[in-house]
């Protein structure tokens, strides 16, 4: 399982795979509702409108797919990248879709029409990682160069380098007041920087190998992560420090997602598992 998804709605959620399909699940009893396929490659990337009615996808294939979230149906498919897409971002608006891939751009989409606006270059490596703000003003991507950026979304202008990671940057969020930007990397390490100043603010270093996937809670003081080391941590934003591990996968946490009501978390693993897990009171 390469990504997961929750519906803004909170009545499904999604989850992509290399074995190139989309599988929607019912979010409280864990069924399965249907499965997407189309795509002839392995999915990277998956996102829900938050509207919840289309799913966006990328994958290997180097398309883009954009899918009616009620019924599965495709429709459309999006051209432009020449190589893996690796990472998609919906703006909370529904007004942009972003994505990035290994040809070293950031793709902006008209979420309305899939029309392409406008195409980020002068990135030196390729993209692993791209998020939106809440208020759909930022734009955060980091990949290969180890280094993360920050761009306007409404001008594509390149505002921050924000340099600290010694490997690949695999994951952003941004917090949910947009004055932080959570970062997880290759380098084992979670970075909080200001979104302003470009300052690095802190570092939270426990997982052993690769953090892959990092959330944070609605409340923006828990940090959620997910790592190669197959387990899930809970951290104190403002401390640093872990309040809780959870070990149940048996293999790399690629990816997790928080109901927008903090109650559930799903986790999609390396060991072809999806699960559900209800969170205690934080």
């Amino acid at each position: 399982m390469t990504s997961v998804a929750i519906s803004p709605n909170m009545q499904t959620f999604a989850s992509s795979s290399l074995d190139d399909t989309i599988k929607v699940w019912n979010l409280t009893t864990g069924e399965e509702l249907f499965a997407m396929t189309g795509h002839t490659r392995g999915i990277n990337a998956i996102a829900i409108s938050p509207d919840s009615r289309t799913l966006v996808s990328g994958s290997d294939d180097y398309t883009i797919k954009v899918w009616n979230f009620h019924n599965g149906a495709l429709l459309g498919t999006l051209l432009g990248h020449t190589r893996d897409v690796n990472a998609i971002a919906i703006s909370r608006d529904g007004k942009i879709f972003a994505s990035g891939g290994e040809d070293r751009t950031i793709r902006l989409w008209s979420g309305a029409t899939g029309a392409l606006l406008k195409t980020l270059s002068g990135v030196a490596g390729m993209i692993k990682a791209i998020a939106i703000s809440r208020d759909s003003k930022l734009l955060v991507s980091g990949g290969l160069d180890n280094k993360i950026k920050l761009w306007s979304l409404q001008t594509g202008e390149q505002l921050q380098t924000l340099v600290g990671h010694l490997n690949s940057v695999n994951t952003l969020t941004f917090t949910p007041d947009g004055q932080f930007v959570i970062s997880g990397s290759k380098d084992k390490s979670i970075r909080i920087w200001n979104t302003r100043t470009g300052e690095l603010v802190r570092i939270l270093a426990d997982h052993m190998r690769d953090v892959n996937t990092v959330a944070i809670l609605p409340n923006g003081r828990i940090i959620i992560s997910g790592s190669s080391d197959t387990t899930i941590k809970f951290w104190d934003m403002t401390t640093g420090k872990v309040l809780m591990t959870w070990v149940d996968h048996s293999d790399t946490v690629n990816s997790i997602a928080i109901s927008p009501d903090a109650k559930l978390l799903v986790s999609g693993s390396s060991d072809k598992t999806v699960r559900i897990w209800q969170l205690p009171p934080l």
